[in-house]
């Protein structure tokens, strides 16, 4: 259980909980895909608004967000935090680029 779950905290570069998780608990990763272009990063901060369009964009945006029993974790893959939401919004392009770097870095696997 610790050594699984402190692995994939480590290699997501995901906050530590403030409280250690016990038996049972599910750590959860989810792929958004942003049809309407609703999260909106504001140009100041790293915070974000969330409105409601009507129109689809010809371009859609996915965001990948982290949660340890349904609270959520910043990553530090570079994140966009929802302030109605509360949050993290991790861009597909940033979680894309640290998870080629990181795959690198792993081990070959051997197949007989």
């Amino acid at each position: 259980h610790d050594a699984t779950l402190i692995s994939i905290l480590c290699f997501f570069r995901i906050e530590r909980p403030a409280v250690w998780p016990e038996y049972g608990s599910y750590l959860k990763m989810e792929l958004l895909r942003d049809d309407y272009g609703v999260l909106e990063k504001k140009d100041d901060d790293s915070s974000a608004t969330l409105s409601v369009r009507k129109e689809k964009k010809k371009k859609f945006r996915y965001y990948v967000l982290f949660s340890l029993n349904g609270e959520p974790l910043r990553s530090s893959f570079g994140h966009i935090k929802s302030v109605q939401t509360n949050r993290y919004f991790v861009p597909w392009h940033n979680f894309a680029r640290e998870f080629a770097v990181k795959e690198k870095r792993l081990p070959r696997l051997v197949v007989q």
